[in-house]
């Protein structure tokens, strides 16, 4: 069975982050593997940052400097085709294929 490699594990302690190993007996080998790469992706300083920064208070722009986003027209559906003018001819139905017999191997 794969094992929690020790540069991970004294990563992960280090930011106070190894409660995501949790339950790392009840995986499977691939599943594993799978965690270790998505730790290993983690910036666990930016992460610690984003956390320290939590209630800091962000000052809104000037009401002069802020914009409506821009409209961005979605695609017009197709149309429906127009329903058949009174007194036109009904549409022709296709015929069906025929089915093959038994006695015709074509």
């Amino acid at each position: 069975m794969l094992s929690i490699p020790q540069d991970m594990h004294a990563r992960l302690r280090q930011y106070g982050q190894d409660h995501v190993l949790a339950g790392w007996e009840r995986l499977s080998d691939d599943e594993r593997r799978h965690l270790l790469g998505q730790l290993a992706a983690v910036d666990l300083e930016e992460l610690r940052g984003l956390y320290a920064s939590r209630e800091r208070s962000f000052a809104l722009p000037a009401a002069e400097r802020i914009k409506p986003a821009p409209v961005v027209a979605a695609p017009r559906p197709k149309p429906a085709k127009p329903p058949p003018e009174e007194g036109a001819p009904p549409p022709e139905k296709k015929k069906p294929a025929p089915k093959p017999s038994d006695d015709n191997p074509y």
